[in-house]
């Protein structure tokens, strides 16, 4: 018997949009301060390209993907992998190229803490992260969105050691993975 859950989480593209925007026109006025032939001019310019970059880098991880996360559930076990897509996204919805970035064994997941934007929830991050620091864990963001609103973080603890993902996520996606 097999099951599989796939979710898509609809990125928020007006704020990831708005950002790349403010740093550009940043970026710009910084490359026009370094026009003028003062002692700054240098590090203007080199500040200009440096955002420049940064909103390139943004747009294609932001505006330009998306993740299809899925849950595979069979009776030797399940699988929780994690699907990129990259394209233009408009009304035509044409997938230029997908990968698999990640794969995880469901035996291999410890934790599964849910965040949003509550106090609570915020007190209870700072401790997270905390812990992350100590234990030097890497953690991989698979986030739609540059400033998400609410997201899963999954310890994930295998031979590799201790790694945590960022995921968005719907509530049939955390009963699989807490089951």
């Amino acid at each position: 018997m097999e099951y599989e859950y796939t979710c898509c989480p609809k990125p928020n593209i007006r704020r990831s949009s708005v950002l790349v925007g403010a740093i550009t026109v940043t970026a710009i006025l910084f490359g026009i301060a370094s026009v003028d032939q003062t002692v700054f001019s240098v590090y203007f310019g080199a500040l200009s390209s440096l955002l420049l970059f940064l909103a390139v880098v943004i747009s294609v991880r932001f505006i330009g993907t998306r993740y299809v996360y899925k849950i595979t559930l069979t009776s030797f076990g399940g699988e929780l992998s994690v699907c990129e897509l990259r394209g233009f996204f408009g009304k035509s919805g044409e997938v230029r190229s997908h990968r698999t970035v990640c794969r995880v064994s469901l035996f291999d997941i410890r934790e599964v803490d849910t965040f949003d934007r509550t106090d609570e929830s915020l007190k209870k991050l700072k401790k997270t992260k905390k812990s992350i620091r100590r234990a030097r864990a890497s953690v991989y963001n698979y986030l739609p969105d540059v400033f998400a609103d609410e997201y899963a973080l999954i310890k994930i603890e295998n031979a590799d050691g201790i790694s945590y993902i960022k995921l968005s996520y719907d509530e049939e996606f955390i009963k699989l993975i807490k089951k």
